[in-house]
């Protein structure tokens, strides 16, 4: 696809462990390559995140957050 000019958006997907850790991080929607990757390269970088808790203890969370590029 043409990325000369407009907003592309990357839906990614990951785990956030009970550590505050970034795992199983992938691309699941986004109509180019090299977007795909850079948007899952930041995400795996991003430093920890606040664990879900549920009851007083913490739980791994599955999360899916749009990456948008603007050009």
């Amino acid at each position: 696809p043409d990325m000369s000019e407009g907003v592309r958006v990357v839906i990614v997907e990951f785990v956030v462990s009970r550590d505050g850790s970034v795992k199983e991080v992938a691309a699941v929607f986004g109509s180019h390559s090299e977007l795909n990757a850079e948007a899952v390269r930041v995400v795996k970088k991003s430093p920890k995140w606040k664990p879900a808790e549920m009851d007083g203890e913490k739980k791994n969370v599955k999360l899916s957050v749009p990456v948008v590029f603007e050009f």
